[in-house]
């Protein structure tokens, strides 16, 4: 059964973005822990957007992969979550770039998205689980 979740590109990408999101979230929680640490750059998670790029590109990589020997599969490369530090400017007089408000906001949206990432999870679970015991 674990095979399955390897080979399914919905629970390869849900898997993903739930990585992202919980990479996301300690991003979060580590730049709201140093919001007084003078010279500290805040830092973000760079994903969706990645995604999105590799989902339009003609030319990202793509491999085919035979599931079955009469199938032929076709699967992209799924982006994976990376940590990247603002450079931009502060306000602030001891360089460090980070804005609370901003922050807590932005841990709360990735605090909505982790959960609904972990119930279409959940429902793709228990779909899974249906048909396995034939519908009952």
């Amino acid at each position: 059964m674990m095979k399955i979740f390897q080979e399914d590109p919905t629970f390869r990408l849900l898997n993903s973005s739930l990585k992202a999101a919980s990479l996301r979230h300690n991003t979060i929680s580590n730049n709201i822990a140093n919001v007084n640490t003078p010279n500290y750059k805040r830092q973000l998670v760079s994903f969706e957007d990645q995604l999105k790029s590799n989902l339009k590109n003609e030319k990202s990589p793509v491999k085919l992969r035979r599931t079955h020997p009469r199938h032929i599969g076709l699967e992209k490369e799924i982006s994976q979550p990376q940590v990247i530090q603002d450079n931009s400017t502060s306000l602030r007089t001891d360089g460090n770039n980070v804005d609370i408000d901003m922050e807590v906001a932005l841990l709360n949206e990735n605090t909505m998205r982790y959960n609904t990432l972990a119930q279409i999870i959940s429902k793709k679970m228990s779909m899974l689980s249906s048909v396995i015991k034939g519908g009952r």
